[in-house]
């Protein structure tokens, strides 16, 4: 764990867990998000060469899946690459060993195979949007899906850029540290 990171995870209980021996071994979380490609010392499967070599927001997720779960299984993909269809068959083909399905977006219009992820019938994450607005994009008001907001420690407030409103389900930590290279000697901070 990141020094840095202390305050969030003992509040949001990550550091009981840690100090109880719960890392994340034996979950499975899938990440969809752009085209960047993970760090490679982040240990993240990439079933589909479907990824840029950019350093991206997926980057960051995945990071940020590591610090807090540092024993799960990342298993990554480029939802706004050209793959789309492909990917939701082989999230159905694998259904049984995916613990939670992370989205770090919030609108995709008339997507239909974002829709039939509902008969996955696995908790998907998405994010309530970043305008700042008093009500939720359109992924995060699916009675299907969890809604996540984005909390500051440092204030303990909502972000300001957080959408928010009827149909948010849980906050979480926003501006967490993620390393920038293996071994945490470089580290830099996300956000928005």
């Amino acid at each position: 764990m990141i020094s840095q990171n202390i305050g969030e995870f003992d509040k949001s209980r990550v550091s009981f867990w840690y100090n109880n021996g719960f890392l994340g071994k034996g979950s499975v979380v899938v990440v969809l998000d752009d085209t960047s490609k993970p760090h490679d010392f982040t240990n993240v499967s990439l079933p589909m060469q479907d990824y840029t070599e950019k350093i991206g927001h997926k980057t960051n997720v995945c990071s940020v899946v590591r610090e807090v779960a540092p024993e799960c299984n990342i298993i990554a993909f480029s939802w706004f690459g050209s793959k789309k269809k492909e990917i939701v068959d082989w999230l159905f083909e694998h259904k049984n060993a995916i613990d939670v399905i992370n989205c770090s977006f919030s609108d995709t219009i008339d997507d239909i195979e974002f829709s039939r992820m509902k008969d996955l019938d696995i908790p998907i994450v998405v994010a309530s949007g970043n305008n700042g607005n008093s009500s939720l994009n359109s992924l995060p008001k699916l009675d299907w899906t969890i809604a996540v907001g984005a909390w500051e420690e440092s204030r303990d407030k909502r972000a300001n850029y957080s959408n928010y409103g009827v149909g948010l389900d849980v906050v979480a930590y926003t501006n967490l540290y993620i390393p920038t290279s293996d071994g945490y000697s470089r580290i830099i901070v996300t956000g928005k």
